[in-house]
């Protein structure tokens, strides 16, 4: 018994084995879209109740790209497409190979895609007439000459029934891409806190470990701009990567345009207060002579309810409160004095300079709160391979469904009383196209006027 009679061997071969496994990854998978992934167990409880939440963790519905079950039905459709390859790809590459020319006009059912002509031409002209019209459209024809038959075979595109492995192929590349980054990639996040620094990240698998990092992520800076009602409506960090000591990468992310340095990728998630913690800078323009300085300025870190003194300046400060919808953003409420003895209290928003005039000198006050920023990281060294994958998808999918192998033939027999002109043609797709193409051969034979073809 051959390895193709085995039961086992034509169960994997089998395309509707590959048809089941497809439509239950595809169903699966919309399980996986609608249910939220990598939450705590405490989430589905809350959100799905103490039940489903233990079905779901028994199934893995709530890490399902992960789950052992999802893994072997990749895994079988793979070993799938391997048995399926390796058992129709010979036949595949035995009828590209095969010598096309050969062939028995007498089997082909005149009608769209063939054509009969008889004429009282010779066989030399009717030769140079049909060398004109391959001639006339661009076609590239072979010439086989048997003393009785003349014979013009065109052939194209005989690879593209190639295109189905290509699939096959595709599939295989993204799984491997996969793969590649599940064992040698991570999913990890991170909290920095602006003006800080950090080396590592978190993993977000249950152990929660530390990876390191080979360079620091630096917050210079986080901003987030609010919509009238004090929701949040944009937020993005000011992030520097510093290596060695250098700074060798800068930019500001957001949401939708993360940072990628050494095939790790920083994205905007989140962000967190610092709770009553806020960054105050104090600059003062001097009407008078201060140590021979005209202009001074301070950066303080503070809280709420604490004074704060600026002793070259001789004066103090307190944020005396913060915005009410209790965010512990803007407006701020600022006592403020001076050697001057005049207390004074103003409002100012975040990150908006605020003037105030003295008599000792003019303070411009620029305050924020002070936040962390949360950075969804990435590493996936198999992402390219993916991309590769799909690129080689579409391109099997463009082959499969617009290309065709389409073969014609036009065959001249005679002998001194009549010539025959056979025109005919098959394709394994796209039968209007080639008869498009036969009937345009026909019509510019039946145009000549030197052969006065009759049609049969």
């Amino acid at each position: 018994m051959t390895l193709k009679d085995n039961d086992l061997w034509k169960t994997f071969s089998s395309v509707r084995l590959a048809l089941l496994i497809i439509s239950l990854l595809a169903i699966t998978s919309i399980i996986g879209t609608i249910l939220p992934q990598g939450e705590p167990f405490s989430f589905y409880i809350e959100k799905f109740g103490a039940r489903n939440a233990i079905i779901f963790d028994i199934l893995a519905f709530d890490d399902m790209y992960y789950s052992y079950w999802f893994r072997a039905l990749l895994i079988v459709l793979c070993l799938n497409l391997i048995v399926c390859t390796y058992t129709r790809l010979p036949g595949t590459l035995k009828i590209i190979k095969k010598d096309n020319s050969n062939v028995d006009t007498r089997k082909f059912q005149l009608g769209k895609d063939c054509f009969k002509f008889d004429t009282t031409c010779d066989k030399t002209t009717a030769v140079g007439s049909v060398t004109k019209a391959l001639e006339k459209l661009h076609l590239k024809a072979k010439q086989k000459d048997s003393g009785k038959e003349h014979l013009f075979f065109y052939e194209r595109g005989a690879w593209t029934r190639l295109g189905a492995y290509f699939v096959h192929l595709s599939i295989l590349i993204i799984v491997l891409g996969a793969i590649i980054g599940n064992i040698y990639g991570f999913k990890a996040s991170v909290m920095v806190p602006e003006g800080s620094s950090v080396d590592f990240v978190f993993s977000r698998d249950d152990d929660n470990k530390r990876i390191p990092l080979q360079f620091d992520i630096f917050c210079k800076d986080f901003n987030i701009d609010y919509y009238k009602d004090g929701t949040p409506k944009e937020y993005k960090s000011d992030l520097t990567i510093v290596e060695d000591g250098k700074e060798v990468v800068k930019k500001n992310i957001t949401v939708n345009a993360p940072l990628t340095y050494k095939g790790i990728t920083f994205y905007q998630s989140s962000y967190q207060q610092i709770p009553n913690e806020f960054s105050v800078q104090i600059s003062k323009q001097n009407d008078k002579d201060y140590g021979g300085r005209s202009s001074q300025s301070r950066n303080f870190s503070t809280k709420t309810k604490i004074a704060n003194s600026w002793d070259e300046a001789q004066a103090t400060f307190k944020i005396v409160a913060t915005s009410k919808d209790g965010h512990g953003h803007g407006p701020y409420e600022i006592l403020f004095d001076d050697e001057d003895k005049k207390p004074a209290t103003f409002t100012t928003n975040d990150n908006d300079p605020t003037v105030i005039k003295r008599e000792s000198g003019t303070y411009t006050f620029l305050i924020n709160q002070r936040f962390a920023t949360g950075l969804q990281v990435v590493k996936d060294p198999g992402l390219w391979i993916v991309y590769i994958g799909f690129g080689v998808m579409l391109f099997g999918l463009f082959v499969c469904f617009f290309t065709s192998h389409r073969n014609i033939w036009i065959s001249i027999t005679g002998d001194d009383m009549t010539t025959t002109v056979f025109v005919g043609g098959k394709s394994n797709k796209n039968l209007h196209g080639l008869s498009k193409t036969v009937e345009e051969i026909a019509s510019i034979l039946q145009s000549d006027k030197s052969l006065e073809l009759r049609r049969v």
